[in-house]
């Protein structure tokens, strides 16, 4: 997740501008820090009874007798990006969009992107319904000081995906014979001879604590850059020719260059 959340941003991710005359081209240098990537685990909860996220167990293997470490610092990514004046500014890269706020010398330009979806699924004594959310917000704040600025990029990617499905019901009725609910890509439960086993909703089983079993996973990823910017003696109308000039950071760009 780490890698492709830095793919977006070495593309997309690119880009600000000051804020004086009608329009202004800025070429834009991004500074990956690969120590400033946060991402979380996933948040399970659930109501399946004596279920549980699995462990990773002792393999009883020695420790190594020599100690490998990796440092890795990652080239300047570079973006010409094209910003309107005014008290509404608009910065432009290639054909991304960011809507900024102005507070003195420094601005905000901001994007969120969202979508949810919900599917459901109904029958006789049967309910199935999966529920997903993304959010991709995205921030670049620059302070200007005459045709310089610099600043900071942060973005963050979260999802939040939750499942309800009926505990037990007649499968011939809904011609539904095995539980929808992904239980087992997350939990595992005490199987045959104490070992653990994936956990599954069944039709006729009781597995959960409720009439309904519930499953929600949430997770997010931050990763945040510096910028630095410098105007560039260029007319308006040039940005057809510049918009889509860009480097991307390190050597490969969203193909490699970060650790896992």
């Amino acid at each position: 997740m780490n890698r492709r959340l830095l793919g977006i941003l070495a593309v997309v991710l690119l880009g600000t501008a000051g804020c004086k005359k009608q329009g202004s081209l800025w070429l834009l240098l991004f500074e990956p820090d690969t120590t400033a990537t946060e991402c979380d685990d996933g948040d399970v909860k659930h109501n399946f009874d004596g279920a549980s996220e699995p462990v990773e167990e002792d393999t009883g293997v020695e420790e190594e007798l020599t100690t490998i470490t990796q440092e890795l610092t990652v080239s300047d990514g570079a973006v010409i990006a094209q910003v309107t004046g005014g008290s509404e500014p608009v910065l432009v890269i290639g054909s991304e969009l960011w809507i900024g706020e102005k507070d003195g010398s420094a601005t905000t330009f901001k994007w969120n992107a969202e979508e949810t979806s919900t599917t459901t699924q109904t029958g006789t004594g049967y309910s199935y319904v999966a529920n997903y959310a993304r959010q991709i917000a995205e921030a670049i704040k620059l302070e200007f000081q005459g045709n310089e600025a610099t600043g900071t990029y942060k973005t963050t990617q979260s999802s939040n995906e939750s499942w309800t499905e009926t505990d037990g019901w007649t499968a011939k009725d809904v011609d539904v014979f095995g539980g929808q609910i992904p239980a087992f890509q997350y939990l595992e439960v005490e199987g045959p001879g104490g070992m653990p086993v994936p956990a599954h909703n069944t039709a006729e089983e009781v597995e959960c604590a409720a009439a309904n079993c519930s499953l929600e996973v949430v997770s997010s990823c931050a990763v945040s850059m510096k910028v630095t910017a410098t105007e560039i003696v260029a007319e308006e109308d040039d940005y057809d020719a510049l918009g889509d000039a860009s480097r991307p950071p390190g050597v490969f760009g969203d193909d490699g260059g970060f650790p896992e």
